[in-house]
């Protein structure tokens, strides 16, 4: 049985040197509901976040078994 690929939130390095993340159903920078833009982060932050985001919110479909 093959699994889908569940998309993930994903760390981008930005030309500055600072870090972004990604949201995983658009590819553009996510934005938490309260209006804030995850961008601009240092390194350290952004991979917290990352692991944190995809841990309690994946965007995986739900399956029927």
């Amino acid at each position: 049985m093959v699994l889908p690929k569940i998309p993930q939130y994903a760390p981008k390095l930005e030309d500055d040197g600072t870090w972004s993340i990604t949201d995983p159903e658009t590819g553009d920078i996510a934005v938490v509901s309260s209006g804030i833009v995850l961008r601009r982060l240092d390194q350290g932050t952004c991979l917290d976040l990352v692991d944190t985001l995809n841990r309690f919110l994946p965007h995986a479909p739900e399956r029927e078994d």
